[in-house]
C-alpha cells in the first residue's frame, strides 16, 4: 500500500506542482494556530515529538494540532502538549481549516506539501525540491545532522530556539500496561529481571538493515552466559520466523513477534535494561523510553538516524559507498547494490557490540 501511494505521490502529483505559484507570506503577529504534518514513518515520527514538544512551550496558548496517519498516530497520542490529533480518514475536516503556521515535516511527499499549502497561511517544509515553491519558507535536509536537529532548525522560523538533549518519553494507557502485566505473568517473566531487547528485523522496505540474523543468534548465547539476564524479541509477525531463528527454543528467550501493539510495545520496551537494534522504529521508541540503545547502521548514516541522546550508541563501519540510502527519496541509491555494500552490515562483529554492552 505504502509503494502504491508512493509511485502515485512521485508520478501523478509531481506533474501538477507546476500549478502553484511560490509565494512569500510573513510570519503573523500573533499565532494561534498551528499544525504539523507527519504521515510516514515510526521511527521518524518519534524525532518529530522535541520540536512540537519545543514549539509548545514557545506558544503556550497556540493551539497545537497533528495530522498523521494510522501508521504513526500512536506516537502523538496522550502526548499533553498536542491539543488535536487528527487522521487521514479525517482529512476532509482538515481541508476546511486554516492554520496560522502549517509545518510540513515529510522529507519528499509531495501530498503533505500540498496539504499544507492549502490549510496553512504560513506553510514550512524542506528546501530544494521541486514542491518547495508551495512552502513561504523552508530549511534543508541536513545529510550531516541529527536529524532532531534538522527539524529544530526549521523552528527557527518561529522564533523557536531551544535544542532538546533527549527525545520525548512515548505515552500509554493503563490497558496497554495491563497487557504487557498480563503476558509477563503468563510467561513467568519476573518484574526484577534483566531484560536485553533485540530488534532483529527492519521492516519491508530496506532488508538491507538487517543484521545477519546468525550474529543476533550468536549475540544471544553470550548474553545468557549471565544467568540473570532474559532476552526479549520484538518485532511484527512476519518477524516470527526470523526472531524463532534467533530463539533456537532456548527457555530465557522470548519471541514477542505480532504479541504486542505499538502502544503496548511503549511500555515493554520501558522494562528493558538495553536494547539492541537495527537501524528502525524501535530503535527509536527504545532511545524515547530512556532505555540505553545500541544501533547497528549500515545502509543509512547514524549522522541522520542514531538513536538520540547522551546513553546511546551507534556502531557503523563505513564501508566504499555507505551510506546508500537517499533520505530525500526514502529508496536505495544505486537499486543495484555492490558486494561491498552489502556487506555494510556484516562488518559489525559480536564481539564489537558485547563490547559495547
Amino acid at each position: 500500500m505504502f509503494n502504491l501511494t508512493k509511485f502515485a505521490d512521485k508520478h501523478i502529483l509531481d506533474s501538477i506542482l507546476f500549478l502553484w505559484q511560490r509565494r512569500k507570506n510573513q510570519l503573523p503577529k500573533k499565532i494561534n494556530s498551528i499544525m504539523f504534518i507527519k504521515l510516514w514513518a515510526l521511527g521518524d515520527s518519534v524525532n518529530t515529538l522535541p520540536l512540537i514538544s519545543e514549539t509548545k512551550k514557545r506558544y503556550p496558548k497556540t493551539k497545537i494540532t497533528v495530522l498523521a496517519s494510522k501508521n504513526n498516530m500512536q506516537v502523538y497520542r496522550n502526548q499533553l502538549f498536542i491539543d488535536e490529533l487528527i487522521g487521514l480518514s479525517g482529512i476532509n475536516k482538515i481541508l476546511w481549516k486554516k492554520f496560522d503556521v502549517v509545518f510540513d515535516l515529510e522529507p519528499y511527499l509531495n501530498i503533505s506539501a500540498i496539504i499544507a499549502r492549502h490549510t496553512g497561511d504560513l506553510t514550512i517544509g524542506f528546501s530544494d525540491q521541486k514542491r518547495s515553491r508551495l512552502y513561504d519558507l523552508s530549511g534543508k535536509f541536513h545529510q550531516d545532522k541529527h536529524i532532531v536537529i534538522t527539524y529544530m532548525d526549521l523552528a527557527k522560523h518561529i522564533n523557536v530556539l531551544n535544542i532538546p538533549k533527549e527525545l520525548i518519553k512515548l505515552r500509554s494507557g493503563k490497558e496497554s500496561e495491563e497487557k504487557i502485566k498480563i503476558l509477563f505473568d503468563e510467561l513467568k517473566i519476573k518484574n526484577n529481571a534483566k531484560i536485553i531487547g533485540f530488534c532483529a528485523g527492519a521492516g519491508k522496505n530496506v532488508k538491507e538493515r538487517e543484521w545477519p540474523k546468525e550474529k543476533f543468534k550468536a549475540l544471544a548465547i553470550r548474553l545468557l552466559g549471565d544467568k540473570n539476564n532474559i532476552i526479549i524479541l520484538t518485532g511484527s509477525k512476519e518477524e516470527y520466523e526470523l526472531n524463532e531463528f534467533i530463539r533456537n527454543n532456548n527457555p530465557r528467550i522470548y519471541n514477542f513477534s505480532g504479541k504486542v501493539d505499538l502502544e503496548s510495545l511503549f511500555c515493554l520496551i520501558k522494562k528493558f535494561k538495553i536494547f539492541i537494534s537495527n537501524d528502525t522504529g524501535p530503535m527509536h521508541i527504545a532511545a524515547a523510553q530512556g532505555v540505553k540503545t545500541i544501533g547497528l547502521f549500515g545502509p543509512n548514516t547514524p549522522k541522520i538516524w542514531a538513536p538520540y541522546g547522551k546513553n546511546n550508541i551507534s556502531i557503523f563501519h563505513q564501508q566504499k559507498g555507505c551510506p546508500f540510502l537517499d533520505n530525500t527519496l526514502h529508496e536505495l541509491v544505486p537499486r543495484h547494490l555492490t558486494q561491498t555494500q552489502k556487506s555494510c552490515m556484516d562488518a559489525i562483529t559480536v564481539n564489537e557490540v558485547m563490547r559495547h554492552i
